[in-house]
């Protein structure tokens, strides 16, 4: 643990310092957690937030279910996006909207009622220009609208010497209707036809650039991007791991620690190509990091005390139960009861505690009976 001169120790002893401050302030006044009420005491993290950590949360969530459509219309779509606004993600994907820009309703509806301080409203599209226009069409009155553009792989497979062409004409098109503009290249299995294409989108004006079933592993794409790409320095990297191998969430944190600043997400990774919502807003939450994690600095703008309700409400509309064991909006959030009565498991009670405290769970009785590793000091809470 101990890290040059200690400093690493020394953090380490900070934190738990700054933790006993929380408990007897809160046992002093009676006050209940709240992220906002620490966010604004600042005591969410020992360490600043600073603007290039913070890590966009781009959902996925009313794209698609693994058999089903590929689009949540109705009011369960339109609830189901304000409740993601209520969890905090910062973009929102309203998928491909119908050829007459309606998609069911809702991207236009959630375009007009969400305001300035809502989430990026962002409708795909693909190949050719009018699917531009229509996708348009469907959020033209958000606030805070974007275009996500791409070639189709099977296209730029068969017609490889214009994929330049048509990432040009594609990303050019989607920038005479909005600044916002995002681009995914296609899935080759070498840096420079994929650096090529990221080129010509960032000359067009692409402000985001996405990383989409990686062929080579993030912690070698990333950095051979950067150098390849100088003018990728300004604009944001975002990146897109599937599930379906098991990695999503290892290779999103390899792709922080490489320089990815927004990664795409799903609760449960319910679409099946990206990870799950829950499990990164966790792991990027200063409950989980450690002093000594690369990405300990990394922060997000999710309020982790939604994402049970959230879970909820997104099994509710796609039709499943959500499994007992799911990490952090299951029922099994935790153990059943530690096996006995060791120093480690009361160590781990007191984890146990926090972390429902942070997810506005309630905590159980044979929990809250156990003791507490700070029994006999006024910080108990």
């Amino acid at each position: 643990m101990r890290g040059v001169g200690g400093r690493e120790e020394v953090a380490v002893t900070a934190k738990k310092a700054a933790k006993k401050s929380i408990r007897a302030r809160m046992a002093a006044t009676g006050e209940k957690y709240t992220e906002a009420r620490r966010a604004e005491l600042g005591e969410l993290s020992i360490t600043p937030r600073r603007d290039k950590d913070r890590v966009v949360v781009f959902d996925r969530t009313l794209y698609s279910n693994v058999d089903g459509p590929r689009w949540f219309g109705g009011v369960a779509g339109v609830e189901m996006a304000w409740q993601l606004h209520r969890l905090g993600v910062d973009v929102i994907e309203v998928g491909y909207p119908n050829t007459d820009g309606s998609g069911g309703g809702v991207p236009a509806r959630m375009a007009r009622e969400f305001s300035d301080e809502g989430p990026v409203v962002c409708a795909l599209a693909s190949g050719i220009a009018d699917f531009v226009d229509s996708a348009w069409n469907a959020i033209e009155d958000a606030a805070r609208p974007r275009l996500h553009v791409f070639v189709p792989f099977e296209t730029a497979i068969e017609n490889e010497e214009k994929v330049g062409e048509l990432t040009r004409a594609l990303v050019a098109q989607a920038k005479t209707h909005t600044g916002d503009v995002e681009f995914t290249p296609c899935t080759w299995g070498v840096v420079d036809p994929i650096a090529s294409e990221i080129e010509i989108a960032l000359e067009e004006g692409a402000t985001t650039i996405n990383l989409a079933e990686l062929k080579i592993p993030v912690l070698e794409l990333v950095p051979a991007l950067y150098e390849r790409v100088p003018a990728l320095a300004d604009a944001v990297l975002s990146v897109e791991c599937s599930r379906w191998r098991g990695m999503a969430l290892a290779e999103s944190m390899d792709a922080l620690v490489a320089g990815v600043r927004q990664v795409k997400c799903s609760m449960h990774g319910s679409t099946g190509h990206n990870v799950a919502l829950e499990a990164l807003a966790m792991n990027l939450h200063p409950h989980f990091q450690r002093v000594s994690d690369e990405t300990a600095r990394l922060w997000t703008g999710i309020e982790v005390r939604e994402l049970v309700a959230t879970s909820e409400l997104v099994a509710q509309v796609k039709g499943y139960e959500v499994p007992a064991h799911q990490p952090f909006v299951g029922s099994n959030v935790i153990d059943p009861k530690p096996l006995s009565m060791m120093e480690e498991q009361i160590a781990r009670a007191d984890s146990d505690r926090e972390l429902l405290r942070l997810l506005g769970q309630p905590i159980p009785a044979w929990l809250d009976e156990w003791p507490s590793a700070t029994d006999g000091d006024e910080t108990r809470v």
